[in-house]
């Protein structure tokens, strides 16, 4: 960590999703004791509050509800961790916008790719793949993009902006033959020539002793 980003006191956390991010998070609190501490978590996955067990059990919560209604015994100010503004590429790119060397900012072509695996079993199978039991794809997938562009213009409220997307693959009238009625890879005749397999993805990580 920078010096300019350097707490200038122990900052105490609350993890809100004990995910990737947030447990990655919570390995540098813990590997970094003066600098910071996580003292609660909220998380609805029993397995995953349970990879938190250094935090008190009585500081573990289900729902982010659940850990405000219980109660914290510290201030609370909410952050999210958008981490692209501390990194050194677009803290230079910040860098140029303010010298003024581009003159004034009039439209910004922001792109944000999204891997073909990625989106595939994040976005169509996995957590995020329903709107309505997760989020709309652009807080889901973008919200450090749109943090970004404030970041790099300072706060300054844009007068318009667009975004757009269809569903043009993972649709039922692209479904292969060979899946028949199958509704999981599991039980699919496709499964083993496709390249979206959720059963090959899962295994990819695994020694193969155990995938024999």
């Amino acid at each position: 960590m920078s010096s300019y980003y350097e707490p200038r006191h122990l900052v105490t956390i609350a993890i809100i999703g004990a995910g990737h991010r947030g447990r990655t998070y919570a390995d540098y609190a813990f590997d970094n004791p003066a600098l910071a501490k996580v003292v609660a978590v909220a998380e609805p996955s029993k397995h995953r509050r349970a990879a938190t067990s250094t935090i008190p059990v009585d500081m573990q919560f289900r729902s982010w509800l659940d850990m405000m209604v219980g109660g914290l015994p510290y201030p609370v100010r909410r952050a999210h961790g958008h981490v692209l503004r501390c990194s050194p590429y677009n803290r230079a790119i910040k860098a140029v916008i303010d010298s003024g060397a581009l003159g004034e900012i009039i439209n910004i072509q922001h792109i944000e790719p999204v891997g073909n695996e990625h989106f595939a079993h994040s976005y169509v199978r996995d957590s995020w793949h329903k709107e309505a039991t997760s989020s709309f794809a652009l807080m889901a997938k973008c919200c450090h993009d749109i943090d970004i562009l404030s970041f790099y213009l300072s706060g300054l409220r844009p007068a318009k902006a667009q975004l757009f997307g269809s569903l043009g693959h993972f649709k039922n009238s692209r479904k292969p033959a060979a899946a028949s009625a199958a509704v999981s890879c599991l039980d699919c005749a496709h499964e083993s020539s496709c390249i979206w397999s959720a059963e090959e993805w899962a295994t990819l990580a695994l020694p193969r002793a155990y995938t024999q």
